[in-house]
């Protein structure tokens, strides 16, 4: 009996940065001069913090 093994290899790729500012356009706005609102502030730290979760449980799955 032979046993050849074959291996998949899967690279994850996530733009945290595209992220992050999609939700800070998208769901809390900018002010007109571009600055960014404490909301918006506060829900970026929340995206990162999410995204970066995210790419931990990944690696895990992937080294399981």
């Amino acid at each position: 009996m032979s046993s050849n093994h074959t291996e998949l290899s899967v690279q994850s790729f996530v733009d945290v940065h595209a992220i992050q500012e999609e939700l800070e356009q998208v769901r809390w706005g900018l002010h007109g001069n571009g600055e960014l609102t404490e909301a918006a502030q506060h829900a970026a730290n929340e995206a990162r913090a999410s995204v970066l979760n995210l790419i931990a449980v990944v690696a895990n799955e992937a080294e399981k």
